[in-house]
């Protein structure tokens, strides 16, 4: 059903998330991860073509994508190509906070990325999973008071991600 929707094409690897009120708190996006290094972001209700597309860190499974930020979950294998979920210690984990919009393409056309803080996830907190959205920032004289962070679930509990707060500065 899916077939040329979304990013999902023969041959490519596709790891798709519904992202709920991404921008104005209200529209959904479609984030479409694919071969675990490239963002494409789709709109909910034209899955045609993607309305934003970005270089992630390599070997990313999971995004979550906020009004100026994505967070980007890493799961890098020590060894070999592909990490063991049953094993701990074959694999190492972070998330970086990555500005959505920045200046300046790639070589392959594509907007480069700015990663403005990582977060090493250590062992003991289990297996990171994935994501869920965090509340939103409050709103002073209708601006935010500071950036949304985002929540990461692990085999082992839930952890609050809270950007710095001089990443406010550099978007």
């Amino acid at each position: 059903a899916l077939q040329d929707e979304y990013g999902v094409r023969q041959g490519r690897r596709t790891v798709l998330s519904v992202q709920n009120g991404v921008d104005d708190g209200v529209s959904s996006a479609i984030a479409c991860i694919v071969d675990r290094r490239l963002l494409e972001v789709y709109d909910a209700d034209a899955p045609g073509e993607p309305t934003a597309t970005r270089t992630l860190p390599e070997h990313t499974v999971a995004v979550h994508l906020t009004e100026d930020l994505i967070f980007a979950l890493v799961r890098e294998p020590v060894l070999g190509d592909k990490e063991d979920l049953t094993d701990i210690f074959s694999f190492t984990s972070s998330v970086h906070v990555l500005a959505r919009r920045c200046e300046g393409d790639d070589d392959n056309g594509r907007r480069r990325i700015v990663t403005l803080q990582t977060f090493h996830v250590p062992r003991r907190a289990g297996v990171p999973k994935s994501f869920m959205a965090a509340r939103v920032p409050e709103r002073v004289d209708g601006k935010r008071t500071h950036l949304r962070g985002c929540m990461l679930v692990t085999t082992l509990g839930v952890f609050e991600l809270k950007p710095k707060s001089d990443v406010a500065t550099v978007l």
